[in-house]
């Protein structure tokens, strides 16, 4: 798989306009484990992978080459993010008023203690796939988080896009799962 973030003009394009907007109609999981991958159609029929590997959530389209005939092209990186510290920011934001011992915890401090938790997180990921031990497999993602981490995202891309969480300005809608 070839990554390209030069050129896929047609592709950037569309994703750069301010309401640009990807619907994934069709998703099958190709890979469960680091990077647990899937491969998806668009509504308007063009190719999609998303991919999560030690903490990072990727969605790429698929950009035909001019330059060559048949299947030929690349893929175009359009949404990168970090889903579990997008959720932390999420849940900070909804409760935003913890109290440790009667007084509350400023939130700077808190967004330090929660990065240093997720790093962590992604530092065991990585360990449990180089080192594989019985009692603990690798990360895999279930299309139900996948999901619920697009939804989310969706839900607060404003926020998101302010925080310089969101990854990208193109909006991302999975419908394959939800039944639209």
């Amino acid at each position: 798989m070839t990554n390209q973030k030069n050129g896929g003009e047609k592709v950037l394009a569309a994703v750069a306009a301010a309401d640009a907007e990807i619907e994934i109609t069709w998703l099958r999981r190709i890979s469960q484990s680091q990077p647990t991958a899937w491969e998806g159609l668009t509504s308007s029929g063009g190719k999609a992978h998303i991919a999560y590997r030690y903490g990072d959530l990727s969605i790429s389209l698929w950009r035909h080459s001019r330059c060559h005939a048949g299947n030929w092209g690349s893929w175009v990186e359009i949404v990168h993010f970090r889903p579990m510290e997008m959720m932390a920011e999420i849940h900070l934001g909804e409760n935003s008023g913890p109290v440790n011992g009667g007084r509350q915890i400023p939130l700077p401090i808190l967004r330090g203690k929660l990065r240093l938790e997720l790093e962590s997180r992604v530092v065991s990921e990585i360990r449990s796939d180089v080192w594989p031990r019985k009692g603990s497999p690798a990360r895999i993602v279930t299309a139900h988080e996948l999901w619920t981490w697009l939804e989310a995202r969706e839900k607060h891309f404003t926020m998101l896009t302010q925080r310089g969480l969101a990854g990208g300005s193109a909006r991302v809608r999975l419908t394959a799962l939800n039944g639209d």
